[in-house]
């Protein structure tokens, strides 16, 4: 999942390449560069991609493609190298340090290197939640929890109802076992966001504490709200908790 999110970035970039056109000879051997992966002709296909970029070296989607067809080679390392060309050719290009994050993250499960990359994308676009998502990711493989509950905040600061944030921040606040706190900080979402997320978390934290009045109000609300999936998922996972074994000589 995680690589075709990475090939969808990329896809998403050839249609936002709107700065100086290149010259046509650049964009046939770029095309034809595409049309050789069709193929199956990969090695073919760089050259093509060498060749547009030495005759147009701002070519952003020649560069972002020649790096994901490495990264289909599982060459990681040369999508590396690729995509740092790319950035030192411009430095602003946004795209190349959210997919070289990508590839330290998902290729090379490097989540320092990959958190360093979002983190240089964010001085490019301050408003993306999804920057702030990733690097709360990066920070929760690090174990460094309060820095990726710091940074799903920033994420919901910019959307209230944005599922992955929570998602991370319930990691986080999980891994610390601070559930009040936790408590707190899901009731105060849950009376603003629309998300149920908040809710399913504050049902979560209850049944860890065997909380179940609270779990069973919790699931009541959910379902008042029409969320009859993560009610279902809660009242699961209660069911098998009720259904477990005591362990013998407890």
């Amino acid at each position: 999942m995680l690589k075709v999110i990475l090939i969808l970035i990329v896809t998403v970039a050839f249609s936002l390449h709107t700065a100086a056109q290149p010259p046509k000879t650049a964009v046939n051997l770029y095309n034809n560069g595409k049309k050789l992966i069709g193929y199956g002709m990969y090695y073919e296909a760089i050259q093509s991609f060498k060749k547009a970029i030495a005759l147009y070296k701002n070519y952003d989607s020649a560069y972002l493609v020649w790096s994901n067809l490495y990264t289909r080679m599982n060459k990681p390392d040369s999508a590396i190298l690729v995509l740092n060309r790319a950035i030192k050719q411009n430095p602003k290009m946004l795209i190349a340090y959210t997919t070289l994050a990508q590839v330290y993250r998902d290729y090379k499960t490097n989540p320092d290197s990959a958190r360093l990359y979002f983190s240089y994308a964010l001085k490019l676009d301050s408003s993306n939640k999804e920057l702030f998502y990733n690097i709360a990711w990066c920070y929760n493989a690090g174990m460094e929890y309060e820095k990726a509950i710091s940074y799903s905040v920033k994420a919901l600061d910019r959307d209230i109802n944005y599922k992955p944030a929570y998602n991370e921040m319930a990691h986080a606040w999980h891994a610390l076992k601070r559930y009040d706190e936790a408590l707190v900080m899901f009731k105060k979402y849950a009376a603003v966001s629309t998300s149920d997320q908040p809710l399913f978390y504050s049902g979560m934290i209850y049944l860890e504490l065997n909380q179940y009045d609270n779990l069973q109000k919790t699931i009541d609300e959910l379902l008042k709200k029409g969320a009859k999936s993560p009610a279902d998922g809660l009242q699961k996972r209660w069911d098998i908790k009720k259904n477990q074994k005591p362990a013998q000589g407890s």
